[in-house]
């Protein structure tokens, strides 16, 4: 084999379309490397023997003698044995000679740039083992002459022991070897298979393999091969299935539908994992660093845990400044800062003077539970709005669900409080520090009138002084999850507003009508 200093690597190019090998034999001639061609694999099997070149490039198509013929022949042969050889062929049978041609394949068609870089990488790939045979020494670079796949493939041609650090562009972890074979690998709170596949993604930043003795708990025990194999498809399915998974900022939680008794029945193991986990770790990067299974597995569960609606994702609130810099499109806030300043000079004046420990509240009633948990569905839609982690208010009918931010330093409660009568002592308790109230009942008129007396008669003197917004369904719910208009005016005292519509189906409605309550709150003016 061609090895002397400063001479022409040596190219055989196994092609039996003409015109292909000529376009072939003059890029890489001009990428300074000394090419023969062979238009059947009888005759690149003669050259081999004859010119013991650096590289066989060898086309599937070439006829009388195949690829796992001709690699069989040259391997039980000590003058060719280490002569490489990468294949080109069609897509699908990748995975099959990559099982044997474990210096490379090359998909057709293919582009020339790309085609060139993969000669290229590979005999960095050469370059990078040669250094390796001078002894026990650290060997480092950079990843993107020199990509984490190539650099393991060295180290398990060569049979090295050791670690391989990476440090760079939003990069850091170990990869473990010994003799040759991938053992352990640590990213970012990942550890094993999980954070091998995730540093295969990283082709920015720098590299350094410390060699020695590896001291470290095996926790891969798949072969080198097919480790490589496995995390390029998975790595690939990642990129396509994070397309579909939301890009902003924001939370996953779990649906308020979605009751605790039957939250895991029938789910994959993946998929349950994920759901067990996500209320804790609402961040897509937090959930994917809390579950046991590989990103992509962990990915394609949250995928169908949204398609289902089990799982849903709220945008984060965010400045002017940050959602500018995000990219992320504008929106109206629910009040303004002047609105703000009065609601906060309100509580200051008004109401902290009466209750000195009691964080301002908005408090949700209904005589119909599951018109409570269809409402705070529909107030998830708000950006301000966060809900509890697990709210044992939405199954227990009472208690705090969430805070809706004004601003970053300004919140108020939001609680689910009971309204039946025998509940009214309740009531009154949890009233203190209201400032205003939202009523839900459906269009019959015994509910409307009941929901109506809890601001009169004296049954809540607390609500009497405060807004309440009375929002009134058509139907016997709001549960659809489509188009749902309802009748919506506010009161206070013994003033009413002048009744309007809103469709809570469409997120806007939702902010309009809670903007309706506030700017009547606090002193401020409203035109409901």
């Amino acid at each position: 084999m061609n090895e002397t200093a400063g001479e022409p690597r040596l190219i055989l190019l196994a092609d039996p379309d003409r015109q292909s090998a000529e376009a072939l034999q003059k890029a890489l001639g001009e990428k300074g490397y000394s090419i023969i061609v062979a238009r059947d694999g009888s005759k690149a099997l003669e050259m081999s023997i004859l010119n013991l070149p650096d590289l066989v490039l060898f086309d599937q198509r070439c006829p009388l003698i195949g690829p796992q013929k001709f690699d069989q022949i040259i391997r039980n042969n000590p003058r060719t044995e280490n002569i490489p050889v990468i294949i080109i062929g069609r897509p699908e049978m990748e995975f099959e000679f990559r099982k044997t041609f474990r210096e490379g394949f090359i998909a057709r068609p293919y582009s020339l740039p790309q085609f060139l870089e993969q000669v290229d990488a590979f005999f960095r790939r050469i370059d990078a083992a040669t250094a390796l045979k001078v002894g026990n020494r650290l060997f480092e670079g950079d990843l993107a002459q020199m990509g984490i796949p190539d650099l393991v493939q060295v180290f398990a041609l060569n049979r090295r022991t050791g670690v391989l650090s990476l440090t760079g562009q939003g990069i850091e972890g170990r990869i473990h070897l010994s003799g040759g074979e991938v053992v352990n690998a640590e990213t970012h709170g990942a550890s094993g298979e999980k954070a091998f596949f995730r540093l295969l993604a990283a082709t920015k930043g720098r590299f350094s393999f410390d060699p020695g003795a590896e001291g470290v708990k095996h926790t891969i025990s798949a072969g080198t091969d097919n480790l490589l194999m496995e995390g390029a498809r998975q790595l690939d399915e990642y990129r396509r299935a994070a397309i579909e998974i939301p890009r902003e900022h924001g939370r996953f939680h779990v649906s308020t539908k979605i009751e605790s008794s039957y939250r895991l029945e029938g789910l994959h193991p993946v998929t349950e994992e994920v759901l067990s986990v996500v209320e804790l770790n609402p961040t897509l990067q937090e959930l994917l660093n809390s579950t046991s299974a590989t990103d992509f597995e962990t990915l394609r569960a949250l995928k169908a845990l949204l398609d289902r609606d089990i799982v849903e994702f709220k945008p984060a609130v965010m400045s002017s400044e940050v959602r500018a810099a995000a990219g992320a499109p504008e929106y109206e806030p629910l009040l303004r800062r002047a609105e703000i300043d009065r609601f906060k000079a309100f509580i200051r004046e008004r109401l902290f003077n009466r209750f000195r420990t009691v964080r301002p509240k908005v408090l949700v009633l209904s005589p119909r539970g599951n018109m409570l948990k269809s409402f705070v569905r529909r107030l998830k839609s708000v950006e301000e709005f966060s809900l509890l982690e697990r709210p044992a208010a939405l199954r227990l009918g009472f208690g705090t669900i969430g805070k809706l931010a004004l601003d970053h330093e300004f919140a108020l409660s939001v609680l689910l409080v009971p309204s039946e009568r025998q509940n009214r002592p309740i009531l009154n308790t949890m009233s203190a520090g209201a400032v205003c109230g939202i009523f839900l009942s459906t269009g019959a008129a015994v509910e409307i009138a009941d929901t109506m007396s809890l601001t009169t008669a004296g049954h809540s003197p607390i609500l009497r002084s405060v807004p309440i917004l009375h929002v009134v369904a058509p139907g016997s719910d709001l549960d659809s999850k489509g188009s749902q208009e309802v009748s919506a005016f506010i009161e206070t005292g013994e003033t009413r507003g002048t009744p309007a519509r809103f469709d809570l189906g469409k997120p806007g409605e939702v902010r309009a009508l809670l903007q309706r309550l506030l700017l009547a709150s606090g002193g401020a003016k409203t035109q409901a």
